[in-house]
Order: structure tokens, then C-alpha cells, then sequence
């Protein structure tokens, strides 16, 4: 049903090494050294040929395999392969730990692990990921759940608290058979919960490519020297590349930004609502297309379920610009009004 090509349980989303601190790891590669088995990892299974059982992270909580399997098809080398059980059959598909009391962190933590469905998750209802809660009110438990009518499925996260417990769900999305998907759930033990899938994709990097082209034609049309939003980043010491691929997803400037718990939040009412519609407006005055832009608007008022190009907050007409030339309004950006 599914492979895991790699699985992770780590104190919180910050470590130390060497005296400085440390953000969340580079998960787009095998982790190795310090990302591996520093102090703040609590348990990694990478299913390796050889050692398909053991922790990576030397701290001793190997597997005994109970009804899944071992693939070479792993994300980065090894997997561990399921299947459907329960309703089909109820039998135990997994890998299994011996419960220990480092295995259930006391304070902030973070699970993550590459997933890649296989066809048979179709139709299958609640798949689980991990498990160390089932039929208690202790520990943890992450699923994903069963498809809307779209076949889109959220992650669900079970936190037992001894007396009571909490679930948390993610927005849903599309988990096609045969694409690997990278999963994240940080909780900051004072009552929050977040997920992540993928991070910064390349495809992600390049829409964010498309409009940072946008905003720096603008820039040149009114006669403002112009470089890239990631080279500017780099300069400022957000991160280390100017690539934006490796600047958005691994810049320490970047990384530990937690993403918002609601659409109802100024990240998107005000890059779109404000910059992305002033982009648009003005660019229609020069004469420079923002066709990426206008379409992040569209579909931003789609998610908001509000139309940010009707309430024009950063219109060139609210800035007090609208009707003039585009001589005049070069002319005011340079002396103000």
C-alpha cells in the first residue's frame, strides 16, 4: 500500500552543533553525521541493505519486521513496504520498536518520513504511518486519512495527553501512486501542531522564479536598478545560495519559519492581497505583463474566499496614483508626495 523510504523522530526543530544553532535538517538527502545521530535525534529507520532493522541513529531502537517488507526502492536507498490490512485483512503490516522512554518525548518534536503510495492505497480508508498511541490516551499517532470525493487526503496526527487526547489535521491533498512525498509533524508541546509536505519543490521555486521576474521588469520599466529576490537574501545573510531552489528550502533564514494555521492570515492577505495586486496594477499602467501574478491573485481569492483585485488595497488608484501618467508617477516615486 505504501513504501517509507525513511523515517525520523527528533527533539523539536532546532539543534546545537559546534556552538551555533542549527535548523531544521536537509531532508532532501539520506541524512548522515550529525543529522543522523546528533543528540537531537531520537530514532532514524532508513531500511538500508544490510542494516534494513537498525536505528541510524545509534540509539538502539531497532525493528522486528511484523508482516511488511523490505524493498531496495527506497527514497534514497531502503523502504519499508505495506500493505492493505484492515478491512481486507485484519492482519499487522510493519516494523516494529520496543516501546522505550525516549520514544516518547516529553517536550517539542518533530516526526518526518518520505512516503510513496502504491496503486492499491485507492479506496483504502485511514492509513497508518506510525503508530505508539493505538488504544491509549499516551504518545503518538500519525495517519493519513481516508480520500474526499476529489481522492484528496489529509495527514492526521493523534497526541495523547494521559487523560485526554488531540487530533490535528492537515489541509487535504493529492497523494498520486508512485510519487515520493516528503512529510513533516512538528509539535511544540504547548498545545500547536504544524505539517509540511515537501518543503520548497522545484516547481514551487519556479513560480517563485516567475513572479520575482515580474516584480524586476517593474523595477526596470521605472528605471530602478533590479537583481534577484534570492541574491538579495544571500547578501543579507538569510542564506547561502542564490539559487532560489536552495535559498527558500535550506537558507536558516528561511527553514524554522513555522507556516500559518489558517488561511485567514496576513502571509496571504497582504503578499497577495496587497503585493501581488499593486504588481498588477502598476504593471498594467507600464505596460509590463504579470500574467503570474494576476493568476496567484485569482487563486488566492479562490482560497481566501474574498477578491483581493476588487478591494485594490495596494492599487495604484488606493496609493492615491490612479489616472496619472507614467512620467508622473516615476516622478513621484522619486520626490514622494
Amino acid at each position: 500500500m505504501l513504501l517509507a523510504g525513511g523515517l525520523a523522530l527528533a527533539l523539536a526543530a532546532v539543534a546545537q552543533q559546534e556552538g551555533a544553532t542549527r535548523h531544521c535538517q536537509p531532508w532532501q538527502a539520506a541524512y548522515t553525521g550529525d543529522d543522523a545521530a546528533g543528540k537531537h535525534v531520537i530514532a532514524l529507520w532508513q531500511f538500508d541493505a544490510g542494516a534494513e532493522t537498525s536505528d541510524a541513529s545509534g540509539k538502539g531502537h531497532d525493528l522486528e519486521l511484523k508482516g511488511a517488507a523490505f524493498s531496495k526502492e527506497g527514497r534514497f536507498g531502503g523502504a519499508l513496504e505495506s500493505f492493505r490490512g484492515w478491512p481486507d485483512e485484519d492482519k499487522a503490516h510493519a516494523a516494529v520498536a520496543k516501546s522505550a522512554p525516549d520514544l516518547s518525548p516529553a517536550g517539542p518534536f518533530t516526526i518526518e518520513m518520505w512516503i510513496k503510495p502504491k496503486p492499491d492505497l485507492e479506496g483504502y480508508p485511514e492509513a497508518v504511518l506510525l503508530d505508539k498511541k493505538y488504544g491509549d490516551q499516551t504518545d503518538y499517532q500519525l495517519a493519513l486519512g481516508p480520500a474526499d470525493p476529489g481522492g484528496a487526503r489529509s495527514l492526521k496526527a493523534y497526541l495523547g495527553f494521559g487523560s485526554d487526547s488531540a487530533t490535528f489535521i492537515s489541509e487535504a491533498a493529492k497523494y498520486e501512486p508512485g510519487l515520493w512525498r516528503h512529510i513533516a509533524f512538528t509539535y511544540d508541546a504547548a498545545g500547536t501542531g504544524r505539517f509540511y509536505r515537501d518543503g520548497v519543490s522545484p516547481a514551487v521555486a519556479r513560480a517563485i522564479d516567475a513572479v520575482d521576474g515580474e516584480r524586476m521588469a517593474l523595477l526596470k520599466a521605472l528605471g530602478y536598478p533590479a537583481q534577484p529576490e534570492p541574491l538579495t537574501s544571500m547578501q543579507q545573510g538569510y542564506c547561502a545560495s542564490a539559487d532560489t531552489l536552495e535559498c527558500y528550502s535550506k537558507g536558516p533564514g528561511f527553514i524554522d519559519f513555522p507556516s500559518p494555521d489558517t488561511l485567514d492570515h496576513r502571509y496571504l492577505h497582504e503578499d497577495v492581497g496587497m503585493g501581488l495586486v499593486f504588481y498588477c496594477s502598476l504593471g498594467r499602467l507600464l505596460g509590463v505583463p504579470t500574467p503570474v501574478s494576476a493568476a496567484l491573485v485569482a487563486l488566492g481569492s479562490a482560497v481566501a474566499g474574498r477578491d483581493y483585485a476588487a478591494e485594490g488595497a495596494r492599487s495604484l488608484e488606493a496609493l492615491g496614483l490612479g489616472g496619472m501618467s507614467v512620467e508622473a508617477v516615476k516622478a513621484r516615486m522619486h520626490t514622494g508626495p
